[in-house]
């Protein structure tokens, strides 16, 4: 019950009490009629805070909902600037097509190294070629004629050093050799039918000298110096008494950009070491034995 109910009933009750003190107690005419006027004032004073106050009621009171406006906060968003890492220089090791030796050909000696042997073309030190047309030649790593001892072959224009030989074997010519690819095996010249397996690189005379080695590179051309043979050296210009710039392993691989020069009877050129990139001149060989032999071969390893 409310408030206002309280005061109507109050005011009700307050009619009431008049209404009975004028019945027992007013014989005044005029206090009666003033006690009737408080009477009927009370009871018309309780119905209009009845019906006043019902009404405030019934119209409900708005109630207030607050509106929220987000307040925008910013998020921060961190701007990724990416770290440039150089990338490490990659230098190709570089992809070689068998063609044939473009070198021109020449009139082959032939001398018989050892007696009941067959004859031959080749010489401790001579650069020699597997030639097109006749298939691979087997490698073994004992001077036996047997192709069952055989492990290894070397390919059509796969070229070799000459380091050791000849031996004789079922009167077959064997001399020990180092390949274009590393492989350091003995490989017989030829059969006893007059066949050759392998034959000399043809070469240029550089040096119009009988003494001196003819040339078996090629500007363009790729020079291989062989797994096992002595390091040689990169110079900075052409002649022994150069200062030397950096050491050449066996086993590198360096290509040809400028030359022959002869000087002191030596042939040089000038070449780029492919690992490396370094640029410098080398000699071919000396009177004894070639230092570097041309690459022929795809098959060249590290």
């Amino acid at each position: 019950m409310g408030w206002n109910h309280i005061l109507a009933l109050a005011l009700i009750l307050i009619a009431i009490i008049l209404f009975l003190l004028r019945k027992r107690y007013v014989n005044n005419e005029i206090w009666g009629i003033i006690v009737d006027v408080a009477s009927m004032v009370s009871v018309i004073a309780a119905i209009a805070t009845l019906i006043f106050y019902n009404k405030i009621a019934q119209d409900p009171k708005p109630t207030y909902t607050p509106i929220f406006t987000p307040t925008y906060t910013p998020t921060f968003s961190p701007t990724y600037t990416p770290t440039l890492t150089p990338s490490a220089t990659f230098t190709p090791t570089p992809t070689f097509t068998p063609t044939a030796i473009p070198l021109p050909t020449i009139t082959l000696s032939v001398h018989k190294p050892l007696k009941g042997c067959e004859t031959s073309h080749l010489y401790v030190g001579d650069a020699a070629y597997v030639p097109p047309g006749d298939g691979s030649v087997s490698l073994r790593p004992n001077a036996e004629p047997d192709l069952h001892h055989a492990t290894e072959v070397a390919y059509e224009n796969e070229t070799m050093l000459i380091v050791e030989g000849p031996e004789c074997k079922s009167y077959l010519l064997l001399w020990e050799v180092i390949t274009d690819r590393g492989i350091r095996d003995w490989v017989p010249e030829g059969n006893n039918e007059g066949d050759f397996f392998i034959l000399p690189l043809p070469a240029i005379n550089i040096c119009n000298k009988p003494y001196t080695r003819a040339s078996i590179l090629k500007k363009d051309g790729w020079a291989y110096l062989p797994k096992g043979e002595k390091i040689q050296y990169l110079y900075n210009e052409p002649g022994i008494q150069s200062q030397t710039k950096e050491s050449i392993k066996s086993g590198e691989t360096l290509k040809i950009i400028e030359g022959p020069i002869c000087i002191e009877d030596i042939v040089w050129w000038k070449a780029q070491i492919v690992n490396s990139g370094s640029e410098g001149w080398i000699a071919e060989g000396d009177k004894d034995s070639y230092w570097f032999i041309p690459l022929f071969s795809p098959w060249v390893q590290d």
